[in-house]
């Protein structure tokens, strides 16, 4: 499980999550009132889903380690595998709620990662990221808000507040994550 140590996974994770917002801004500027329909169906991938949460709820269990006895630490990766089985059969939204669960899990990797970073901009990334990941918390709770949120975008008012927000988060991603690659060179 020293995978999912925040050394090994905040360089890989910050350009990955950089990526997934630019895509995912991308994807919002591409709904129209006739696509909006099959596009708004993200929300209930199962197989992303599915492959998304596996990763959020192993990365997890590490983290659970310290709470729990020792005697207990066995039964965490067989807990994890029936949660996953479960949340198949079970959940509904499965890619917004593994969505929701990364924004929550990335925003804290990010936030920590940052802290010692001086630059004048940290006040500035710590508030994108915590915006970004209430908006995790946000999906998990609701779901299938991330429908709505897409439906959102055929409105010509509120077109560009999602989109643009996700703009903005992959520049600052990428900064951090240059910024940090710099330090660590």
């Amino acid at each position: 499980m020293k995978f999912f140590g925040s050394r090994e996974l905040f360089p890989v994770l910050v350009f990955l999550t950089a990526l997934m917002s630019a895509g995912f801004a991308g994807y919002l500027l591409a709904v129209k009132d006739e696509n909006a329909d099959r596009l708004e169906k993200i929300s209930r991938w199962k197989i992303p889903g599915f492959m998304l949460g596996i990763f959020v709820v192993a990365w997890c269990v590490p983290h659970a380690m310290p709470i729990l006895p020792d005697s207990l630490h066995k039964y965490l990766v067989p807990l994890m595998a029936a949660a996953a089985v479960a949340s198949w059969f079970v959940l509904d939204h499965l890619f917004a709620r593994a969505l929701g669960g990364y924004m929550i899990l990335t925003a804290h990797l990010f936030l920590r990662e940052t802290f010692g970073q001086e630059s004048l901009f940290h006040p500035f990334f710590a508030l994108m990221f915590l915006i970004y990941g209430t908006m995790g918390i946000f999906l998990c709770g609701l779901p299938y808000r991330l429908r709505d949120l897409i439906r959102l975008e055929c409105s010509r008012k509120y077109r560009w507040i999602v989109p643009g927000f996700l703009i903005l988060l992959t520049v600052v991603l990428l900064w951090v994550g240059i910024d940090y690659l710099r330090g660590a060179a």
